[in-house]
């Protein structure tokens, strides 16, 4: 369940939601870096009406400190350990696991972003 409250108290600190907070579903990430960040690319895939092609759907990118994206990883693996306790192991399909975007594939991506702003 997630608490919709938008200031919470947290050890001795307040944290409010931004007046732009948004709720975004991603089922696509990707990733890429630079010497000094690392950027998580969130999308998702839609599928057409006549469910012949797919399509992605660019809805945000992250941008951290290789430091902050580590203390993330750690704690996404510690939320993923406490949501199995609770619910039982995530399962896995291998022909369902995205494939990692070629070199030129990031590249391009990064110029359609560049261009959209």
């Amino acid at each position: 369940m997630i608490d919709e409250k938008s200031t919470t108290k947290h050890n001795l600190k307040e944290y409010k939601r931004s007046s732009n907070f948004t709720i975004i579903y991603t089922n696509n990430v990707n990733f890429a870096f630079t010497p000094i960040d690392i950027h998580m690319i969130c999308s998702r895939t839609v599928a057409s009406m006549d469910k012949k092609d797919e399509s992605i759907e660019e809805l945000a990118t992250l941008i951290m400190t290789p430091q902050h994206a580590k203390a993330v990883l750690q704690a996404f693996a510690n939320h993923i350990q406490e949501y199995e306790k609770a619910h039982g192991e995530i399962k896995m399909s291998e022909n369902k696991l995205p494939q990692q975007p070629t070199k030129e594939e990031l590249i391009l991506g990064s110029a359609s972003r560049r261009k959209k702003k």
